[in-house]
Parts: C-alpha cells; sequence; structure tokens
C-alpha cells in the first residue's frame, strides 16, 4: 500500500466519501470526488497515473473543496466568445429591427465599418440566433409564372 498524503486529512475524505454516496457516478463532480477518497486511500501519486490526469489536478481539487466544498468541484463558467458587447448587440438589434432584409454580408460590412471588427459569416450567424433572430425567407417564384394563376389556385385549394 502506498504512503497516505498530508495533504487531505480524515476530515476531507470523510466528507469526500459522503457527498460520493449522495451524487451518484454520473457526473464530472463524483469523478473528482472519487478521485480525492482513491487518493486518501492510494497516495495522490497512483491515483494520478491509473486516472492520467496530472498530480497537481488532484491538489487542485483538494484546495477546492477543502476550501468551498462540493461547489468548487464543479467547472467554472466559460466567458463568452462573441467580440461583441452587450451595446453593440443592442445596436445590432436596432439594424435588424429597422430593416428586416439585411443580409449576413451586409451586416458583417457595416459591423466592420462602426466597431472595426471583423466577425465571419457563421460567427454573426451564431450571434444573431442567440439574440433570438431567425433566418426566414420567402418562397421563390418562377420568372415565368402566372401570379393572377397561382392567386386562383390558392383561392380553389382552400375550398
Amino acid at each position: 500500500m502506498s504512503k497516505r498524503t498530508v495533504l487531505i486529512s480524515e476530515k476531507v475524505f470523510l466528507s469526500a466519501e459522503e457527498n460520493l454516496k449522495r451524487l451518484g457516478r454520473a457526473v464530472k463532480i463524483s469523478n473528482r470526488l472519487q478521485a480525492i477518497v482513491a487518493s486518501y486511500k492510494h497516495g495522490i501519486k497512483q491515483v494520478a497515473e491509473i486516472l492520467d490526469i496530472s498530480r497537481a489536478s488532484i491538489h487542485r481539487w483538494v484546495n477546492l473543496y477543502r476550501e468551498e466544498g462540493i461547489d468548487g468541484l464543479s467547472d467554472a463558467p466559460k466567458p463568452s466568445r462573441s467580440k461583441l458587447g452587450t451595446k453593440q448587440k443592442n445596436t445590432l438589434k436596432n439594424w435588424l429591427e429597422t430593416n428586416p432584409t439585411l443580409t449576413i454580408k451586409e451586416l458583417g460590412v457595416r459591423i466592420k465599418k462602426e466597431f472595426g471588427i471583423s466577425l465571419g459569416k457563421s460567427s454573426i450567424h451564431r450571434t444573431l440566433t442567440s439574440m433570438g433572430f431567425s433566418h426566414i425567407t420567402g418562397r421563390p417564384k418562377h420568372h415565368k409564372g402566372d401570379n393572377l394563376k397561382q392567386e386562383e389556385f390558392k383561392k380553389n385549394s382552400r375550398n
């Protein structure tokens, strides 16, 4: 059996083991608690080798658990990937509300001109989707189509 670490006290071990039982085994926090428990029993070096993670990760998890409890083991929220700030998004929203026929390409040109930020089509589309806008297009009309016959057909098909 490996040498027990001084870093993990019996209090931390028992608390982690108790919370592990309450959580179940399906979440990332559970795995981190299992690593803490196993490190107490078998040593940090051996657990790190078995889980193929660094010893520093286990040290970090133990310190977070000791300071913040089980909430410390969850991942921190990631910052937004968008280059546009809230004020710029509001300006973008105003542009679309005043002129809903703007294309993504035109929006890209306007964003570059107004804010000095170069965004690709995918980034603009992702931003618009997150703001609640969707891409809606009308049905295409054939250039030789007879509008009167189409309207007549629509009226007859509804009956």
